[in-house]
């Protein structure tokens, strides 16, 4: 099945065991190593004679290990020293090189497009599709009601076929129509055919999203957006509480948002909410969800034990969603793939975590992620979705969501807990939705391999980069870069989203600023909307129910953006969940075992992240435009490097714009100017008894400068060899607001 939405398919180089080479006009090859000067055209200039394959063109074949080549006519006439494109088949014109030959101009010729069955079609339906060309055949593209899918022909075969589950599609008549395209992308001209289809309409799938306890007084709030129709649209949302306590109120813009106000209510009491949703042919679907009324007292992780689980490597509770990932080794085990476990994998296991011990567990980011090799979540392409992966039996999101839900709700029946992992620094090299829309992934292909990927008709890369399917896959990973991070000195992201420059010093603030790896792509979370954006992701997991974050690369954000915007946004949110101490921490990596990190660098140790801010520097949410018409380039190789001046000279922000003039962005500037002031340690730097007892009495701990947020405690963690050199890291503890509220890792 395939989901409605025009698309176009991304085209990619075929990898062989060999080099194949055709050269334009030239006759002879010279091809050596660089590193070892290794020869493979007989070692004496001008080389060796090339196959004749027309008038034009002359052909050959090298092995692997083979790095750079000259064309020439029997030593004249001969190229400048090319570097080789890799394995493949290539050729060479006018000082290019083309994965296809660049001169055909012959079109491919559909000679028959047919399907097993035209009218009354019902369930599947298969067409078959034959095709001739002079030269290859590369591709067919077979459209219906706007859903677009591309079958690879075989290099012994020109036919192709595609068995399509009609029951996606609402019943009427559908006009299914071909195209054929060879290497050189030449287009065949369209051939069309009609079928009539009689399905039995498949009924919507009803989605409840959030928490199922509640304090006494406080309200929650509801969500059925997560809803779908398979083969049509939901129409109607229709909201009903039954209970002892509670007040239903629908959100008179959006039906598929409620409220249930709990002021009155009772520890004890509870209640079901049923969500009934219609689809546009009439069929409805109802689900429940049972909440109950409890004494929310303020949750202290404290007493918590942590287990950390990466969720597709922990446990397989579902093998028809497992898939392997497009870049593992070709030596993975078939029955081992990358994304194998799931979130039924871990609901089954909750009551042996429990035996164990643990009383919380710790998951790696769920958010929808999109490289070669994503299966540990890091590489985010989406916030807001819930990747499909992680589902149970079907790769629509809406699954995905509900089994975490189930996930929540089965440790909360439990009386564990669940900590989610959270990246904000970050998100991969494939875009995301939101901040710069690249692609959308095709669930219902083959996810083991990148076609999977299309360009949809909104995208970035379609409107800058409209040859991105045909180029080189080293071209193609320069083009996200470029319209993410403006690599390429052209003003590609114009809103300033994402961070701009290379590579920086970990040692120093200038990682708040900087990559801090190729396939993670830094957001500006300097940038008002990014942050609110983030905040406004994320958010809608504490409203499923989740008890805590851990804030992936803490230390590459700013304390500042903490403090004048996330910590509070989603405390609060928590809050109007009825759960007044949600509980945050984050990885503040500290590569020495000294509190102060490397002795010397507060602003970069974990313990400065606890404490509220003395000054603001002039970081403000308030200016939302403040980066609007800014444009940003990296450091060209002609500019002192970036990461020196950031530390250094207060006028770096004030930037050029796109009317001829100057903006300095506040928020960069105040970052900039709390990291030049806390980079040294400071004589005045706050210290804390919280974590004390006095003698042996026990005192209320003053947290009036607490931020909010906790740390995991590096020192601890380099330190935890020993008992002696665990218990030598207590002298560090009153730098941090309250060292008591510190994650420990044991491996």
């Amino acid at each position: 099945t395939f989901k409605s939405g025009s698309t176009t398919e991304v085209s990619f180089v075929t990898v062989t065991d060999k080099i194949i080479v055709h050269a334009y006009n030239y006759t002879t090859i010279w091809s050596w190593t660089k590193s070892t000067s290794q020869n493979f055209t007989g070692g004496n200039w001008p080389g060796l004679a090339m196959e004749k394959e027309n008038d034009a063109w002359y052909k050959f074949e090298l092995p692997l290990e083979a790095e750079m080549v000259i064309f020439s006519n029997n030593g004249s006439a001969q190229t400048s020293d090319l570097v080789l494109p890799g394995a493949g088949e290539w050729w060479y014109k006018d000082g290019k090189w083309y994965d296809e030959d660049p001169t055909d101009s012959v079109k491919p010729v559909i000679e028959s497009f047919v399907a097993n069955k035209t009218e009354n079609v019902s369930g599947t339906v298969t067409f078959t599709l034959e095709a001739s060309d002079n030269k290859t055949l590369k591709k067919a593209e077979i459209t219906i009601n706007g859903v677009k899918k591309t079958l690879e022909f075989s290099s012994v075969s020109k036919t192709v076929k595609l068995e399509y589950d009609t029951s996606v599609l609402k019943n009427g008549t559908y006009t299914v129509s071909a195209v054929v395209f060879d290497m050189a992308l030449n287009e065949s001209s369209e051939k069309t055919l009609s079928i009539t289809t009689d399905n039995v309409n498949r009924p919507p799938v009803a989605v409840i999203t959030g928490a199922t306890l509640v304090a006494p007084g406080k309200k929650l709030t509801f969500k059925g957006s997560s809803s779908y129709d398979p083969n049509g649209t939901v129409t109607k949302y229709e909201w009903n509480y039954t209970g002892s306590a509670g007040k239903l109120t629908v959100d008179p813009k959006d039906p598929s948002i409620c409220t249930v106000d709990f002021t009155g209510a009772s520890v004890g009491n509870t209640g079901t909410l049923k969500l009934t949703v219609t689809d546009d042919d009439g069929a409805t679907n109802t689900a429940s969800k049972t909440i109950s009324v409890q004494e929310m007292k303020s949750i202290d992780f404290r007493e918590e034990t942590i287990y950390f689980a990466m969720t597709t490597r922990f446990f397989d509770g579902d093998k028809s969603n497992n898939v392997h990932c497009w870049d593992e080794n070709a030596t993975t085990p078939a029955d081992d793939p990358a994304w194998r476990g799931d979130f039924e994998g871990l609901i089954e296991k909750l009551d042996y975590i429990k035996a164990l011990g643990f009383s919380a567990v710790w998951i790696t980011p769920i958010v929808e992620n999109c490289s070669g090799l994503d299966y540990h979540g890091y590489h985010a392409m989406n916030l807001k979705k819930i990747d499909p992966r992680y589902g149970t039996g079907t790769s629509d999101v809406a699954d995905a969501e509900k089994d975490f839900q189930r996930l929540i709700d089965a440790a909360h029946d439990r009386d564990m807990k669940i900590v989610l992992d959270v990246v904000f620094n970050h998100v991969g090299n494939f875009g995301e939705a939101t901040l710069c829309k690249m692609f959308e992934k095709d669930y219902s292909v083959n996810l083991e391999s990148i076609a999977c990927l299309k360009i949809p008709d909104d995208s970035e890369l379609l409107k800058q980069f409209p040859t991105y399917a045909t180029m080189k896959p080293a071209d193609q990973y320069g083009s996200r870069l470029a319209l993410m991070k403006n690599t390429d000195y052209k003003n590609h992201d114009y809103r300033n989203y994402f961070h701009h420059f290379g590579f920086g010093n970990w040692d120093n603030f200038s990682v708040q600023f900087f990559q801090m790896a190729g396939d993670c792509v830094e957001l500006n979370t300097e940038n008002p909307k990014v942050l609110e954006y983030i905040g406004d992701a994320y958010s809608k997991y504490i409203e499923m129910g989740v008890d805590a974050f851990r804030i992936d690369t803490g230390k590459h954000l700013s304390r500042l953006e903490f403090n004048y915007y996330l910590n509070d946004r989603f405390i609060e949110t928590a809050k109007a969940c009825g759960r007044d101490n949600f509980y945050m921490f984050t990885e503040i990596c500290a590569k020495s075992s000294d509190v102060t990190y490397r002795g010397n660098v507060e602003n970069l140790s974990p313990y400065f992240y606890t404490w509220k801010d003395e000054d603001d520097y002039g970081f403000t949410m308030d200016d939302k435009d403040q980066f609007e018409g800014v444009i940003i380039y990296p450091e060209s190789p002609e500019t002192e490097k970036d990461e020196v001046r950031v530390l250094r000279d207060l006028d770096y922000w004030t930037r050029p714009t796109v009317d001829g003039g100057t903006k300095t962005p506040v928020n960069a500037l105040a970052v900039q100017k709390q990291g030049m002031a806390t980079t040294n340690v400071r004589k005045n730097r706050p210290e804390s008894d919280n974590h004390l007892l006095r003698g042996n009495e026990y005192h209320k701990p003053n947290y009036d400068k607490r931020s909010g947020l906790d740390v995991i405690d590096f020192p601890m963690h380099w330190n935890f060899g020993t008992a002696q050199g665990a218990f030598s890291v207590r002298g560090g503890d009153k730098y941090y607001n309250d060292a008591t509220w510190n994650v420990v890792y044991v491996d």
